[in-house]
């Protein structure tokens, strides 16, 4: 009896020993488990942390195609590239540590600010003004007298915070890159119903761009990042659409009321914008009209806002009228505006104006080279708001980080 006892007690001795084995061992594949994961988790935030520093490297070397960061002993490998997303800059940084990757798209702007508030070349005519008219920043006028007439029931006043210039023969010529606009981007064709099917479509800007062609009117649509629509004739924008970061081209392009999303818009005869539209940061509005006989005007209608760029080019200053850009009154214009047409201006812009000539229109007169009640200039500028490069910059920031 007792050597049943003494064999029962040594197996549960055996059976504790087993188990406390069990425990140990297990104990010990889970801190190697937490240790590896550890190790992962330090891996991916070392490739995080270099590419956020590999970006600021990029955006300070943007005209260096050349330029490599300096290497260290972390084993990551690195490298970027610069390209152009309609008339916006884009970076592309990846890190790279074994099979493992990091990569971030960045929508790139001006940092070094223009403070030029109204850029008219000297064609001979000089500029008027009528009500209270401040110019927040330099100005480039045709002369230094700046004539005053009666235009409206407010007092005339006007105020220039920056230094007075006479300006050249020619507005300043765009860089490159704006001049070509959207020419030269290409991607992966798709037709309309596969993506009415998925209701929703996200394209990374790793990829080539999607392109939606023969498309007139973009209704009730969610499209984010990296997308081209292209029509021949006109693309119609509902208030219905969701598009951010979409690139439009079409002759003519129309945004309904209501309307809210990011875009650059391409045209040759003319956008219109509709009332109560909020074009957000950054985009951009741009029309092409280089004809003779076709005229084509920009018009963005009472309550709506954009955040970006305005851009009319392409006339030669005798055919000035046919090239036309339209603000409205109530409209936030968060932007710079360059144009080789006319401008007429019933609201104030926070940024730079360069305009062949400028206007004050009503429904029963045209002014040219006059200014009314109105605020010219980038200093009233949100101060998170890098401008779309418009010439050649030299000091760059991040816009917008991408998908």
């Amino acid at each position: 009896m007792k050597a049943m006892v003494r064999a029962n007690s040594l197996l549960y001795a055996i059976y504790i020993c087993l188990i406390v084995a069990i425990i140990c061992a297990a104990m010990l594949f889970m801190a190697g488990l937490y240790t590896q994961l550890n190790q992962y988790y330090v891996s991916h935030q070392n490739l995080y942390v270099h590419n956020e520093s590999l970006v600021n490297f990029a955006v300070s070397h943007m005209d260096d195609k050349y330029a490599t960061p300096d290497e260290d002993d972390t084993g990551i490998l690195s490298s970027f590239e610069v390209k152009q997303y309609g008339v916006i800059p884009l970076v592309v940084a990846k890190s790279i540590m074994g099979n493992d990757t990091v990569a971030s798209m960045h929508f790139v702007g001006c940092t070094s600010r223009d403070n030029t508030a109204l850029y008219v070349p000297n064609y001979g005519a000089g500029i008027s003004y009528s009500g209270n008219v401040k110019l927040l920043g330099n100005s480039y006028l045709p002369t230094s007298y700046v004539a005053s007439v009666y235009l409206s029931d407010v007092p005339n006043s006007f105020y220039c915070s920056g230094k007075g210039f006479i300006s050249k023969g020619m507005l300043p010529e765009p860089a490159d890159n704006v001049v070509s606009g959207a020419m030269g981007i290409y991607g992966t064709a798709e037709i309309l119903g596969s993506v009415e099917k998925e209701g929703k479509i996200i394209n990374s800007f790793l990829k080539p761009p999607l392109v939606l062609n023969d498309i007139n009117r973009v209704g009730n649509l969610d499209i984010k990042g990296n997308t081209i629509i292209k029509s021949s004739d006109s693309i119609v924008v509902s208030a219905m659409a969701k598009l951010e970061d979409v690139i439009l081209m079409a002759p003519k392009i129309i945004f309904e009321d209501n309307f809210e999303g990011s875009v650059q818009a391409f045209a040759t005869l003319g956008i219109e914008v509709g009332k109560n539209v909020r074009l957000k940061y950054p985009s951009v509005l741009y029309a092409s009209n280089h004809s003779v006989s076709e005229k084509c005007k920009i018009t963005i209608n009472e309550g709506s806002s954009i955040y970006g760029l305005i851009i009319m080019y392409g006339n030669e200053y005798q055919r000035v009228d046919n090239n036309n850009v339209y603000v409205e009154a109530n409209v936030g214009a968060f932007c710079d505006i360059y144009s080789t047409g006319n401008t007429s201006l019933r609201s104030n812009v926070a940024g730079s104006v360069y305009t062949n000539r400028i206007s004050y229109r009503t429904a029963t007169s045209l002014n040219n080279n006059c200014v009314v009640n109105i605020d010219l200039g980038p200093e009233k500028r949100p101060g998170f708001f890098y401008s779309v490069p418009l010439f050649k910059a030299n000091a760059y920031g991040v816009i917008k980080k991408l998908i």
